[in-house]
């Protein structure tokens, strides 16, 4: 959640966001999460057109919690989503090293 909060409030100063500040950052990276955990669970009992149809709906609804947070127009809170899915890359990638070094010691 810290390297989340980290990226979006990167991303917001980036992008010219006035009130960002890292406590909004949290709140963001907090409600897209949230958001994000909940569409997957619910659109995960439609397998063939859930998956496409909850991305867009998570994309949008996500651009709108950042959107909230910061009290930015819809253009701004676009760029800081494009840093909080570098985020997303970004611990998923550390995740996959941590598993995988883990995994090594094992074998």
């Amino acid at each position: 959640m810290l390297i989340a909060t980290f990226f979006m409030w990167l991303g917001a100063k980036m992008a010219g966001v006035e009130k960002a500040t890292f406590w909004r950052s949290f709140i963001a990276a907090m409600g897209s999460a949230f958001l994000t955990w909940i569409l997957s669970l619910s659109l995960s009992f439609f397998p063939p057109i859930g998956p496409p149809i909850g991305f867009l709906i998570g994309l949008v609804l996500v651009i709108f919690v950042i959107k909230g947070a910061y009290d930015t127009n819809f253009g701004k809170a676009l760029l800081v989503w494009l840093f909080h899915l570098l985020a997303e890359i970004a611990a998923i990638v550390i995740g996959v090293l941590t598993f995988a070094g883990v995994l090594v010691q094992f074998v």
